[in-house]
């Protein structure tokens, strides 16, 4: 390579490893803000832990709310009354779902608090799994942006391809 060539490569692997910083620091706040969020929601105590299946009384009143013209598949909006027991008392409650469309004599799984059985809903509200998978996803994405980093500075050509990563990403996303 000439000089001129030369001294391109060179600013093009100084640049890779500041950009490579740079993305280092943001990747790691990112996950650490996922970790803290994940943390939060896998402590969480779920209310709702218990489930019944309830029965549709009646036809719901239902009404389309987004139709996909390509695949056919149509999005419902309902409001269905549902007979269910715990502990030996027959409830009834109405609720609100999007979806699926429901008719009479559906079945439907329905969680509960077992401290407040007035809390029911369709949906259980335990956030743990989301809780561990974003701890999860925080932790790659810590890892990958440091591991990076590291090679970027180590290793010229990693710099040289995460400059002209950027580069290309820069110019492609201007002629938009």
């Amino acid at each position: 390579m000439g000089n001129t060539g030369t001294k391109i490569y060179e600013s093009s692997v100084d640049f890779g490893k500041i950009i490579a910083d740079i993305k280092a620091v943001i990747g790691t706040i990112f996950g650490i803000i996922l970790i803290g969020i994940g943390i939060a929601m896998a402590n969480s105590k779920p209310n709702r832990i218990i489930s019944t299946i309830g029965t549709i009384n009646n036809n719901p009143n239902c009404v389309v709310v987004n139709y996909n013209n390509k695949t056919g598949e149509s999005s419902f909006s309902c409001s269905i009354d549902v007979s269910y027991t715990i502990n030996g008392q027959n409830l009834n409650k109405t609720f609100k779902t999007t979806g699926q469309p429901y008719f009479k004599n559906d079945m439907v799984t329905l969680y509960y608090d077992p401290n407040n059985i007035s809390n029911i809903d369709m949906y259980s509200d335990d956030v743990r799994g989301i809780g561990y998978f974003l701890i999860i996803l925080g932790l790659i994405l810590i890892i990958s942006s440091i591991t990076w980093a590291y090679l970027a500075n180590r290793f010229e050509f990693a710099a040289a391809l995460t400059a002209g990563t950027t580069a290309t990403s820069m110019f492609s996303n201007s002629l938009r």
